[in-house]
């Protein structure tokens, strides 16, 4: 799966809190779902942690 899609997994449970919701609205299998969005929330930890802090 591409970081893209990984990232619009990301949003819909974020949006909807819900694995099953997400799965359903995205047209995926749960398990997909869950795997996906442990992918994408690595995707999004590391991005945080390489971003320039202010101050």
């Amino acid at each position: 799966m591409d970081t893209l899609s990984a990232m619009r997994v990301f949003v819909e449970v974020a949006q909807r809190q819900s694995f099953t919701a997400a799965a359903d609205h995205l047209r995926m299998s749960r398990s997909s779902v869950s795997n996906t969005w442990l992918f994408s929330s690595s995707i999004s930890q590391r991005a945080c942690s390489s971003a320039p802090h202010g101050g």
